[in-house]
């Protein structure tokens, strides 16, 4: 009879969710840089989500 020992299976490490931005750094409609307290794009006027 075969006997093994089975190895105890590593704990996954658990990363912190990255803290969401109110922003994204970039406008979805043009692609232009976003100021992170802006609430329209520079570029092109659409509202920041």
């Amino acid at each position: 009879m075969k006997t093994t020992t089975s190895k105890p299976k590593p704990k996954p490490v658990k990363q912190k969710p990255a803290k969401k931005k109110e922003t994204s750094e970039f406008c979805e409609n043009c692609g232009n840089t976003l100021n992170p307290k802006a609430k329209f794009c520079g570029g092109c006027g659409t509202p920041v989500s």
